[in-house]
């Protein structure tokens, strides 16, 4: 009798704790989701450190957002698009990172989606099309030899650069992809090549780690309530000393010249890029993405006190060094700043946590594009 009777208290107790791991679990999932997972669609490439793969298709989620992620034939988180250009058609490539990409929204929210609508809609007598060959995670090194190896064969009419503040790292970073060193005469030598292997964006990798590992991951990315208690206990390692580098590079005055190798190099290598794109027989537009920290006072604030940030900081630097390259360099320019900057009142334009643009970011950068694409073709197609 006693045996059984603490048989039954046992089954009641478990089930009572299995009870309230569910419920805590659905109130996580409904109103606090804590749930990061990346789709299977990168994989490891010797010659830029990681591509797209051919016709996958996932799932990315987050705790502000949950999208389809699904990749073409040809590589590309976008439809299927012929290499060889229709007739009357007008083609624009977009290059760049996970702004590009569309991290966290669907596709047709995306801005080359929506840019692709607008411009059709200007131009209804022809064919628009805006092929996406953003991809997460690329500095401007990468961009470059990605449309040199792909991006050429689609003969496109115009080719536009995104450029985020964190491309200056990305394109000094030596690890795990190819990156340019400015030799003498500031001519830029293509070095890392071929890449080292790195298991961050080869999903596959992590298939073949111990059971123990697998486990863990697995309940990372499908546990809301495994992912808080994590994050509560491991918190993410973060060298705050990179974190405030980062912010000085980018925002710092910096009279003593510390970051200007940095910016030099992002700047040799859009000089590139235009010269490639116009030997092509295109046209290249290097277009500013700001970030949250500039359009939202309240979020430098709170980098500034959480990365106990201290001297005098220029939020528009990196449009002033942008602009001066399009100066010295004679490329097309656009800064998408004073377009976010007039909707900053407007509902939010950016993912708080995660700080890529949403649905209503997108939008904005789209229409600002596309009236600045329509104005300068036009224009030089009068010039002509």
């Amino acid at each position: 009798m006693l045996t059984r009777l603490l048989k039954t208290r046992f089954a009641l107790l478990m089930a009572g704790l299995l009870s309230g791991l569910l419920l805590s679990e659905v109130v996580l999932i409904v109103f606090a989701p804590q749930v990061k997972r990346l789709p299977r669609v990168w994989r490891y490439d010797k010659d830029l450190g990681w591509e797209h793969i051919p016709g996958a298709r996932g799932r990315m989620v987050a705790p502000e957002f949950s999208a389809t992620m699904e990749i073409n034939a040809a590589g590309q988180r976008d439809r299927d698009y012929p290499e060889e250009r229709l007739p009357n058609s007008w083609r624009v490539v977009a290059r760049g990172d996970s702004y590009v990409e569309g991290w966290g929204v669907e596709l047709e929210a995306s801005v080359t989606k929506l840019l692709e609508e607008r411009l059709q809609q200007a131009r209804a007598d022809e064919r628009v099309e805006v092929i996406n060959m953003g991809v997460a995670g690329y500095g401007t090194d990468q961009e470059l030899l990605y449309y040199e190896r792909d991006g050429q064969q689609y003969q496109p009419d115009d080719v536009l650069v995104f450029f985020y503040g964190n491309d200056i790292w990305n394109n000094f970073t030596r690890a795990f992809k190819p990156y340019y060193i400015l030799g003498p005469g500031d001519r830029l030598q293509l070095a890392g090549v071929p890449v080292r292997f790195n298991p961050t964006w080869d999903m596959e990798y992590h298939d073949t780690r111990p059971w123990p590992q697998r486990a863990r991951r697995y309940l990372r990315r499908h546990w809301h309530l495994y992912a808080l208690i994590r994050k509560v206990f491991v918190p993410a390692q973060e060298d705050p000393q990179q974190r405030r580098r980062y912010y000085e590079s980018l925002y710092g005055r910096d009279l003593a010249g510390r970051w200007q190798e940095y910016w030099e190099l992002s700047g040799r290598l859009l000089e590139k890029f235009d010269r490639l794109v116009r030997q092509s027989g295109a046209r290249m537009h290097v277009v500013f993405v700001p970030s949250m920290v500039q359009i939202y006072p309240e979020e430098w604030e709170q980098v500034v006190r959480v990365n106990q940030l201290t001297g005098e900081f220029d939020l528009e630097k990196p449009n002033r060094q942008l602009a001066s390259f399009a100066a010295r360099f004679n490329l097309s320019y656009l800064d998408l700043y004073p377009a976010f900057l007039q909707h900053q009142d407007n509902p939010a334009l950016y993912f708080r946590m995660d700080s890529h643009w949403n649905e209503a970011g997108h939008q904005v950068a789209a229409e600002a594009v596309a009236d600045f694409l329509l104005t300068t073709v036009s224009c030089e197609s009068a010039a002509r």
